[in-house]
């Protein structure tokens, strides 16, 4: 059990992504573990709850529904508070005490715990997404079939399409955080700016045509078993999202950045600038 637990652990401690929980939800779960790898699967077990399209990559379907708004200042919030209370039950333990396994467990857990709690320091939900990576680029690739979202099943469908009506909340949200960004001072260089506003208007982000939109991957590949009945439902249904929330999330993401976002931008490069 225990080498189940410390290998879970080390899978999801060195996972980079931080890519939904509703502002009110709690991603806390109140225990008192005892040993050290209580403590690493209760932290596994909240992170997925906390990200859980890392869950989804990870083959865990239980959250395959949710999306994160994890640039919100209430959720980093509550983030922060979660790492924390795992700080505060390892400091329970006599380090000294343990075994050489449970000691490198321990020393993991803490260092992970500690670079999330200070990476925040920097605010990186100032610069939600970047031209190499973030939420609306990978969005497209779970969307288009081709991923790690299943699309076997009806209620894999069903969950594609709630995460798919939250994706323009978390877009708005990304647009308020480079606008706090901009007044703070933390902004993007305007050469990586001028190459998000192309992909954020990318025809196979932004077209209403079926066989252009990638969007559209799940219902052009259909399983095989679907009836008619469901391929028309489900059709339906991806086409009025796609079309009214996915499509104009992207444009209105895209013309923010050139219109509002480049112009602030800065000319220096490097991170320290």
């Amino acid at each position: 059990m225990k080498n189940l637990l410390y290998t879970a652990f080390l899978g999801v401690v060195f996972l980079s992504t931080f890519t939904s929980c509703k502002k009110s939800d709690s991603p806390l779960t109140k225990v008192t573990p005892v040993e050290v790898d209580s403590i690493a699967a209760n932290y596994y077990e909240q992170y997925l709850k906390l990200y859980p399209l890392e869950a989804t990559s990870q083959g865990d379907l239980r959250y395959n529904d949710q999306l994160p708004i994890n640039i919100d200042k209430d959720f980093i919030s509550g983030e922060i508070s979660f790492y924390n209370s795992v700080q505060n039950e390892l400091k329970k333990l006599d380090y000294q005490s343990l075994n050489d396994e449970d000691k490198t467990v321990y020393d993991v857990l803490d260092y992970t715990l500690k670079d999330k709690i200070e990476r925040y320091a920097y605010h990186p939900e100032y610069i939600p997404f970047t031209q190499f990576g973030g939420l609306p680029l990978d969005f497209p690739l779970l969307g288009s079939g081709e991923g790690s979202q299943p699309f076997k099943t009806e209620k894999d469908y069903e969950d594609w399409l709630k995460r798919m009506e939250k994706f323009p909340e978390w877009m708005n949200t990304a647009t308020e955080n480079f606008r706090e960004g901009i007044k703070k001072g933390i902004v993007l260089p305007k050469k990586l700016v001028v190459k998000m506003i192309p992909q954020m208007k990318a025809e196979e982000l932004t077209s209403s045509d079926l066989d252009k939109n990638i969007f559209y991957g799940p219902i052009n590949n259909f399983p095989k078993n679907f009836s008619s009945a469901q391929k028309q439902k489900l059709t339906q249904k991806y086409t009025e999202v796609i079309a009214n929330q996915i499509v104009p999330a992207y444009i209105k993401m895209g013309e923010f950045l050139e219109n509002e976002y480049l112009p602030k931008a800065r000319t220096t490069d490097g991170i320290n600038a």
